[in-house]
């Protein structure tokens, strides 16, 4: 076994433990991007039971205003129930939750590891979405406005500088990241603000990009210089993160009628199981498939107290004379819920789970003295055959379940 996974007490293993996938299944275990930890309520809530690390690189997303149908009928956590009947069959299992953790790396447009998010990749992704806002600002006016802000131009120098790092001798990297951490330590600030200050999805989205990259490259100069309190750090800025992006899905994607998502015009856009997460999410409430019985209780009655033959007359002559307006507003309306709302809370939701994972891979990292490119190397040399659908299962070893603090 490679050093920096001995130092972190981890062992690798080819399948994810059956008891494991039980506890998925049943709720005793929660998984968050490539975490999988105790749920909450459960004597040893928030105790790591596996590491979930992707050995390859992630299909390129950037979920701004992108169509999503064909990722969402995936895995999610609300599904698993239905492979309770199959637990004898491991591999299966472990190629499910495999599939779950790569749908949600997918979504969220961030790796499942911390090590995955390097100043190269928070790079790219920057890139991606400037490339996505010059085509829309024309059609969004506060786009344009923010193309221009100096911000933007200081978060674009600051990682041009980062993402060389590797080529520069060791002996100036501390003031090179020191430097990067002076700049982006106001600018996380700046966009929070930002964030904080958006009234629309266009906005909400664009807003929250920029403060999860900036933060994301804040933390790791912080990591990588070794500052304690790293997960600390991160976990208060996911806090800042998930106050405003839940307003953001409840009170502008959602909106006043969430139980609209139910009707037969996104059976095939939204499965019920993914509008639950959304409602968890955006509410903070943990109800599962109750909330499909509460978003029934808003909908129209099928067989209305007062329907005379005169009425219904009077109705459907009115459909027949106003159908095409009325075809072309509802056809709009699902075209932007389809490629606007849908894949803004999608991401949101999944970047919540991958969020998460962060914190507690920065805290455990923080606590054995690893940064975040150690692990990487190390990971980088373990052999093929010790991987499974590209994926590295890492396990606590027994002493460490026993004696270290996060497991």
């Amino acid at each position: 076994m490679v050093s920096a996974l001995l130092n972190l007490g981890l062992t690798v293993t080819r399948n994810i433990p059956p008891e494991v996938m039980i506890g998925l299944i049943t709720g005793q275990y929660k998984m968050y991007g490539g975490v999988i930890r105790w749920a909450a309520g459960t004597p040893q809530a928030g105790q790591i039971v596996v590491h979930l690390v992707s050995t390859v690189t992630q299909p390129a997303f950037t979920p701004l205003f992108t169509p999503i149908t064909t990722i969402l009928g995936a895995v999610n956590t609300y599904q698993l129930h239905k492979l309770a009947g199959n637990v004898n069959q491991l591999t299966v299992l472990t190629q499910q939750v495999l599939q779950m953790a790569t749908t949600t790396a997918v979504l969220s447009g961030l790796g499942l590891v911390v090590s995955a998010a390097s100043f190269v990749v928070l790079n790219q992704k920057l890139n991606n979405i400037d490339q996505k806002l010059n085509e829309i600002q024309k059609d969004v006016k506060e786009v344009k406005d923010f193309l221009h802000l100096k911000q933007r131009a200081e978060l674009t120098a600051v990682l041009g500088k980062l993402i060389n790092l590797e080529n520069i001798p060791s002996r100036h990297h501390s003031d090179i990241l020191l430097n990067a951490e002076a700049v982006l330590a106001p600018l996380c600030l700046q966009y929070q603000e930002l964030l904080t200050q958006a009234n629309n999805v266009e906005m909400a989205m664009i807003a929250e990009e920029y403060f999860c990259t900036t933060t994301l490259a804040h933390v790791r100069c912080q990591a990588e210089l070794g500052i304690t309190g790293v997960g600390r750090q991160l976990n208060e800025a996911k806090k800042v993160w998930q106050t405003q992006t839940q307003r953001i899905a409840k009170d502008i994607v959602l909106g006043k009628s969430p139980e609209r998502f139910l009707s037969s015009d996104f059976v095939a856009d939204v499965p019920s199981s993914i509008l639950i997460e959304w409602l968890d999410f955006a509410y903070n409430e943990n109800k599962g498939y109750g909330w499909i019985d509460e978003l029934r209780s808003n909908t129209k009655p099928w067989y209305p107290e007062k329907n005379t033959l005169a009425q219904r007359a009077k109705f459907a002559t009115s459909q027949v004379i106003t159908a095409p307006t009325k075809l072309f507003t509802k056809q709009s309306e699902m075209d932007k819920e389809r490629n606007l709302f849908i894949p803004s809370i999608q991401k949101l939701v999944a970047r919540n789970n991958v969020l998460e994972g962060y914190v507690m891979q920065h805290e455990m990292l923080e606590s054995h003295k690893i940064t975040p490119s150690e692990l990487e190397k190390e990971i980088a040399q373990i052999p093929a055959e010790s991987t499974v659908d590209g994926y590295v299962v890492l396990q606590p070893t027994e002493a460490n379940k026993k004696s270290s603090w996060f497991w």
